[in-house]
């Protein structure tokens, strides 16, 4: 059997492939169909399969929900969402090589975020993965 970890990994990388694509596709069409409401309908669609994937592998449990996290769910659900947003608005002027290399910088975002808000552990290799990263970005900005 896979492990949980494996499938909601995977699950993962191919729920933000289907939300670029999805992102490229609609902006192709001749309707104009706003930032926001692309953003919400794809990431609609992946919660709720993340949801009910969850409820029938048995990963969500119902039980008292300390207040503090539910509030830090909704803060972070509100900046991704406005972040997926403007990343989307950008797309239009913007190469691929540029977008993908935004994207690798979300990788920072959520790392800081865990250490932040939800009591993630602090060591070396996340600092050394964040600093990689950077340096990627320099020298693609660099190369230009």
């Amino acid at each position: 059997m896979i492990p949980t970890w494996f499938f909601f990994t995977l699950f993962s990388v191919f729920g933000l492939v289907a939300a670029e694509l999805s992102q490229r596709v609609s902006m192709k069409k001749v309707e104009d169909i706003s930032a926001e409401a692309n953003n919400f309908i794809v990431w609609l669609i992946i919660s709720s399969v993340g949801l009910i994937t969850s409820l029938l592998t048995g990963q969500l449990d119902f039980s008292p929900i300390n207040l503090n996290y539910l509030l830090y769910f909704v803060a972070i659900g509100v900046i991704y969402f406005w972040g997926g947003t403007l990343f989307y608005s950008s797309y239009k002027g913007l190469s691929a090589a540029v977008g993908m290399t935004l994207v690798t910088f979300s990788a920072i975002v959520s790392t800081t975020i865990g250490i932040l808000f939800l009591d993630e552990g602090f060591s070396f290799y996340k600092v050394l993965g964040i600093g990689m990263i950077i340096f990627a970005i320099f020298l693609v900005n660099y190369n230009k």
